[in-house]
């Protein structure tokens, strides 16, 4: 009876420590999709997530073998002389966690390439004192693209050629609208362009454009991003 005592105070006085653990461990997790991965490729993305994941399944593996120890010690010593189904039970925990780790790790890698992102072209377009973000998926018809008006006064279309997983060009036009017809401005392409790792960096770099005659003045930047599905 006191060995059985003592074996419930060990356990209760690492509940706290393993307690404390957990609580440390949540904001780690946490930050993890919400501020890391949003700034990282999608390779780096994947290999993150896979080692976030395996670090989670040791941890708790470590915590099962510590608690099945802990508790066939109490059995033995508070049972002595009936102690075989169960301690047999409670040897049989980590061997059936060691079973389940494949299978964990099987979902994880899943979920990891399903947290893959899409590439999008984002633009940012100033013009008149307003301002106006364009996220641009990638299509496979370039003649699917319609311009689009900023401010009655300008026409802006970006035409992004590819898919999910690779992008072949990028085509940037700039209009002005005029009383009879559409003034071609600008027009620039990007072949084969890739996502930054510095959230900082563009792709095009600030463009200032003018109208014709009252000299109207457009200014705009795009950058290839992903963004999650």
């Amino acid at each position: 009876m006191l060995s059985f005592a003592r074996a419930a105070l060990r356990r209760r006085g690492a509940r706290p420590v393993w307690v404390a653990g957990a609580l440390l461990l949540v904001p780690a997790v946490v930050k993890r999709p919400l501020l890391d991965l949003a700034v990282t490729g999608t390779v780096a993305r994947i290999v993150a997530f896979i080692g976030v994941g395996v670090m989670m399944i040791a941890i708790g593996s470590a915590a099962l073998r510590a608690a099945a120890a802990t508790g066939s010690q109490s059995l033995m010593t508070s049972q002595p002389g009936g102690h075989e189904m169960p301690l047999r039970r409670m040897k049989q925990q980590p061997a059936t966690a060691r079973r389940r780790c494949p299978a964990l790790l099987l979902s994880l890698l899943a979920a990891a390439f399903s947290a893959t992102a899409d590439p999008r072209l984002r633009c940012q377009i100033e013009q008149g004192g307003t301002v106006q973000v364009l996220d641009v998926a990638p299509v496979a018809d370039p003649y699917s693209v319609a311009p689009v008006t900023i401010n009655g006064r300008f026409r802006f279309k970006a035409v992004v050629i590819g898919d999910a997983r690779r992008i072949a060009y990028i085509n940037l036009y700039t209009y002005f609208q005029t009383e009879r017809r559409l003034v071609l401005l600008h027009q620039a392409k990007y072949i084969a362009p890739t996502i930054a790792s510095d959230p900082a960096a563009t792709l095009t770099g600030w463009n200032y454009l003018y109208s014709p005659g009252r000299e109207r003045e457009l200014q705009y930047r795009c950058t290839l991003v992903e963004v999650a599905p």
